[in-house]
C-alpha cells in the first residue's frame, strides 16, 4: 500500500507541474533566422527554469505558422510574422529591420549614396517567395505601389541569403534587412533607402484558443522585453 500511496503522490505531483508548464513538451516552431537570434537564449532560459519541460524546436516557414498553431502542431511559433492573423492566433513583434538595397557593385544606382523607392521602377527584382512569406511579400509589394509602381518580379527565393547570392550572380536587385550586410560578397553592395522603411523580422505568435500555462508565461516574459521600443538588430 505505501508503494502505491508513492506512486500516487508522484503522479499527483506529475500533474500539477504538467498545469502549471513545469514539465512535459513545449513544441516550437521557428524560421531559420529566429534559430539564430531568439531561441538560443530562450531556450537556456527555459533549461535553467523548467529542467523537467522537454523543448522540442522544428524548423518551418513563415507561411505554415498560423496553421500549425491552428491544428496544436505546434504551442509557438517564431516567424515574419504581421497584421491580422485571424481570430485565434495572435502575435508580438520582436525584432524588426530597416530594408535596404542590395545590388551589383557595378550597378549605376551604387554609386548613389542613398535610392529612393521609386527609382527601382524598372529594375528586376530578387523578392523573398510569397510562398515561404505571404504577409512580408505583400507588404513589400504594397509598399512599391505605394511609390507608384509595381515591381518586377525576376525571382522569388526560399530566403535571404538566396535574395543576396542571386544578386551577386547579376540576376536582379533586392530589397534587404540591413543586418544582412555581413552575407554579402565583395561584388554585392548595400545602399540605404531615402524612406525610412522597417520591416518586422520576426514576431512570436500563439494559439489563444489554446490555453497553456507555459505559453503564458513565455508570452509575458517577452512582453516585458519589448515594452520599450521594440528591438532593432544590431548593423554592421
Amino acid at each position: 500500500m505505501r508503494k502505491f500511496a508513492d506512486q500516487l503522490e508522484r503522479l499527483e505531483l506529475a500533474v500539477e507541474e504538467a498545469v502549471a508548464g513545469q514539465s512535459g513538451m513545449l513544441t516550437i516552431g521557428a524560421i531559420s533566422t529566429a534559430m539564430f537570434d531568439v531561441l538560443p537564449g530562450l531556450i537556456e532560459q527555459l533549461k535553467n527554469d523548467y529542467p523537467h519541460l522537454t523543448v522540442s524546436v522544428r524548423e518551418i516557414d513563415s507561411v505554415e505558422a498560423v496553421p500549425a498553431l491552428e491544428a496544436g502542431d505546434i504551442d509557438l511559433a517564431f516567424a515574419r510574422l504581421d497584421g491580422d492573423l485571424g481570430a485565434s492566433i495572435k502575435s508580438l513583434p520582436l525584432l524588426e529591420d530597416r530594408l535596404v538595397v542590395a545590388l551589383p557593385s557595378d550597378h549605376p544606382l551604387a554609386s548613389r549614396t542613398r535610392i529612393s523607392l521609386s527609382s527601382l521602377s524598372n529594375e528586376p527584382l530578387v523578392m523573398f517567395s510569397r510562398k515561404v512569406s505571404p504577409v512580408y511579400f505583400d507588404n513589400l509589394i504594397a509598399t512599391c505601389r505605394a511609390s507608384g509602381f509595381s515591381p518586377r518580379v525576376l525571382h522569388e527565393v526560399r530566403s535571404v541569403a538566396s535574395q543576396i547570392a542571386f544578386v551577386s550572380y547579376g540576376q536582379g536587385i533586392a530589397l534587404v534587412p540591413a543586418s544582412l550586410k555581413k552575407l554579402a560578397p565583395d561584388n554585392v553592395v548595400f545602399r540605404p533607402l531615402s524612406q525610412k522603411l522597417n520591416v518586422v523580422t520576426t514576431a512570436v505568435a500563439w494559439n489563444a484558443d489554446r490555453p497553456n500555462p507555459q505559453v503564458e508565461e513565455i508570452i509575458d516574459r517577452l512582453r516585458t522585453k519589448t515594452r520599450s521600443p521594440i528591438k532593432k538588430r544590431a548593423h554592421g
